[in-house]
């Protein structure tokens, strides 16, 4: 082979084609570990904040399509006996109301632009086992999706999440 010619091909191989990149598909781009920006109930003309007008929450999705979530209210109280098998009844009930958390595995239908829930587990048992459709969109660093199995009782749950960097 001619010095120039395995030049040509070398720089082929080497260089970056001009052709634009391939779009990562949104399975991937859902990677990552999120912090929970809002979540409101939606019902009728209702908007509910069930978590407060400032929820905290991180909800990590694995590449090998393993979820874990928790959300909170922004203050909970403390166990005043700092024993939190020794609470009363109004902080165990603050606290369940206030708390939630469920992981297991998940699903993404790029096409019908929707990620499925398989729960393994949840502080709300009634979720265990359950397979839950949301459609959802990401937008740069902010992933929203819709939740129509609110813990509550009837309305769709609106959620927001920001990537942690």
């Amino acid at each position: 082979m001619k010095p120039v010619a395995f030049l040509s091909v070398a720089l082929a191989v080497a260089l970056p084609s001009a052709a634009p990149a391939t779009e990562i598909n949104a399975s991937d781009r859902l990677v990552g570990a999120w912090s929970l920006v809002s979540l409101d109930v939606h019902r009728d003309d209702e908007k509910i904040q069930v978590f407060g007008p400032k929820p905290r929450g991180i909800q990590i999705m694995s590449h090998n399509g393993r979820f874990a979530v928790v959300t909170l209210r922004e203050e909970l109280p403390l166990y005043a006996s700092g024993n939190r098998m020794k609470g009363t009844a109004a902080e165990y009930e603050a606290i369940g109301k206030g708390a939630n958390a469920a992981y297991g595995r998940y699903t993404v239908d790029e096409g019908a632009g929707t990620v499925t829930f398989h729960v393994e587990a949840s502080t709300f048992p009634n979720w265990d086992g359950d397979e839950q459709i949301r459609a959802f969109t990401i937008d740069g660093d902010t992933w929203s999706y819709v939740n129509p199995v609110p813990t509550i009782g009837p309305g769709n749950v609106h959620v927001v999440w920001k990537r942690l960097h």
